[in-house]
This record gives C-alpha cells, sequence and structure tokens, in this order.
C-alpha cells in the first residue's frame, strides 16, 4: 500500500467526482424507489460538486429507463405488461447533435503555426446536464489547452508505414497513394488536450460566453477560443472545433512549407526536403542524447530509407 503514495495526490476536480457520483447513484436509487427529494438533495451539495453529483444519477436513471410497450390499464390490476429498455445511448445521434450544437464563440486570431507549436487556450460553455431538476440558471465552464505540434509533411507511402490504421484506412491510404502518388506530399498534424478545468458559474451559458470573450478581446489574446457546446459530449464539440481550425490552417501552412521549397522532393531520396530536415534533426537529437535511436530507426524506416542512412545510423554507435 505504500507504493499509492507515489502516484501523487488526486485533484480537485478528482476529488469531487469521487465524492460527487456515488452521491448522485444514491440519490437516483432513491428516486427510483419513491423515496428522497430532488431539490432538497441538490440544496445540500456545494455548486462545484453539483454536476457530479447529477451525472451519477443520470447514469443509474438512464441504465434503468423503461418505456411500456402498451396503453396503461391494458393489462389486470397487479400485473405489468411487456416493456422496452430504451437504449443507454444511441451514439451516432448524439454525437451528430453534439456537433450540430457546437457554436464558435470567438475565434483564435490567427492559425496554426507552420514552423512552431502552437498553444491554444480555450474555454467551453456549456448548460449544465442536470439543469432540467434545477430552477437555478447555472453554467459550465471548462477551461484548458490544446497543444498543436508543428506540422509535419508526410507521403500515403509513410502513413502506410504507421501503426494504429485499421483496414479501412489502409485501403483509403492506397487510393490516395494510386491516385496522387505514392510519395505525394500531405500535412499530418498532431495535438495533445492538455486537462481541463471545470467550474460552474451563475448565468445563462450565452450570457457567460459573451462576457469571456469580451475580457479575451479586451486582453487582446490571440491564441484562445470561446466555444458553446454540449455538455456529456463537449470534448465532441472541441474535436469538431480542431478540425475546423485545421482545415482552415492547411492552405497557409501548405503555402509556407512549399514557399521554401519543404515539399518538394529530395533527388537522391525521392521523399519531401521536409522529411530529410526532419531526420536530419532526429541524428542530431540521437548524437547529442536528446533522442533515441529506435526513434531515428522507426521514421527511417517508415519512408523506406534506411539503406541511404545506414552507415550514418551504425555510426552514431561506434566508440570515438
Amino acid at each position: 500500500m505504500e507504493k499509492i503514495a507515489d502516484l501523487g495526490e488526486p485533484t480537485k476536480e478528482q476529488k469531487l467526482e469521487w465524492s460527487g457520483v456515488p452521491k448522485g447513484q444514491k440519490l437516483a436509487a432513491q428516486l427510483m424507489k419513491g423515496e428522497g427529494n430532488t431539490q432538497k438533495a441538490l440544496a445540500e451539495v456545494s455548486k462545484e460538486e453539483r454536476a457530479y453529483v447529477l451525472r451519477g444519477a443520470m447514469e443509474v436513471l438512464a441504465a434503468n429507463l423503461q418505456l411500456p410497450r402498451s396503453a396503461p390499464g391494458r393489462f389486470p390490476p397487479g400485473t405489468q405488461g411487456p416493456c422496452v429498455r430504451m437504449p443507454v445511448d444511441d451514439a451516432e445521434s448524439r454525437i451528430r447533435a453534439a456537433v450540430d450544437a457546437t457554436r464558435v464563440v470567438r475565434s483564435p486570431r490567427q492559425h496554426l503555426a507552420t514552423f512552431g507549436v502552437t498553444n491554444l487556450r480555450y474555454f467551453m460553455v456549456t448548460e449544465p446536464s442536470y439543469a432540467e431538476m434545477t430552477t437555478d440558471r447555472e453554467s459550465v465552464i471548462r477551461e484548458g489547452r490544446v497543444i498543436a505540434k508543428r506540422p509535419e509533411v508526410v507521403t500515403p507511402a509513410y502513413l502506410l508505414n504507421l501503426e494504429g490504421f485499421g483496414d479501412d484506412a489502409r485501403k483509403s491510404l492506397q487510393m490516395m497513394a494510386e491516385r496522387f502518388g505514392a510519395n505525394s506530399p500531405g500535412l499530418l498534424y498532431a495535438y495533445k488536450n492538455e486537462g481541463s478545468s471545470l467550474n460552474i458559474v451563475g448565468g445563462e451559458p450565452d450570457g457567460v460566453a459573451d462576457r469571456i470573450k469580451s475580457d479575451l478581446d479586451g486582453k487582446g489574446e490571440n491564441l484562445a477560443v470561446v466555444l458553446r457546446g454540449v455538455d456529456d459530449l463537449w470534448d465532441v464539440s472541441l474535436l469538431k472545433f480542431i478540425f475546423e481550425y485545421t482545415a482552415a490552417s492547411v492552405a497557409g501552412n501548405a503555402s509556407e512549407l512549399g514557399g521554401r521549397g519543404l515539399l518538394d522532393a529530395d533527388t537522391r531520396s525521392g521523399i519531401p526536403r521536409a522529411a530529410v530536415e526532419r531526420i536530419e534533426r532526429l541524428f542530431t537529437a540521437v548524437r547529442a542524447g536528446e533522442a533515441e535511436p529506435a526513434i531515428l530507426k522507426g521514421e527511417l524506416d517508415r519512408w523506406g530509407v534506411f539503406k541511404q542512412y545506414e552507415d550514418r545510423f551504425f555510426a552514431l554507435f561506434r566508440k570515438r
């Protein structure tokens, strides 16, 4: 048990989740038995914990929701007619609805950087999932950062050598290779979502989002976005924005790369010059002890050029 301390202290959000969700589950169980008072129970928890209490309650209620197949009174007293259990989650329709409901209140003032990392701050404002169960007008604010790595130049041939693609994705890549050429350049974007904080504040979501927008405008923050989304699928709303933000940045990124000749094929290896420069940076990093040789080897293999760099690669291991 001593090892548990090595995991570090739980965050404030984790503590709220661990205490709030079980309370909500217990509350839902009482309601299903005809016991308890929702308004009274919610009044006894803090605003910070309320979202987690309601989440726990809704999980139990959704999992046990039943719809009678027949009209009341059709079956004799004391008997129960057949019931149809409602699906817990119609994922496709819920995701589609979340995408349609997503709105950008304030856009970033600049596109993704072509030659560096983009650190984008986001504010996701949603109506709480428990809104129908309380008379208070509140909004949920999730604040976090999306870190976009430098766009990498890739080709269909390179992507086919990456792990993690399913059969359908590989078929699509093969079709791209046949149509545009195995070494036709494209851009690969990679993102990381750094932990969001959650706060519940008073006020309608639209008004709260507008206030955040005004504050950011006043501070002149270029890399900040304000979004209106759906509470239980807020990450879907964030993904929709990232997709659109990327699409709006591609043309500018490609133009800057093309202007430096980085999309052109290297005369020796046949791969884009940007890839050659990336390989050279990896050689430098491995030589300095800043990167593992396996990373360099994997990159050379994915580009299919290990034979061309074989002597230089093994020279890294020779004693000086």
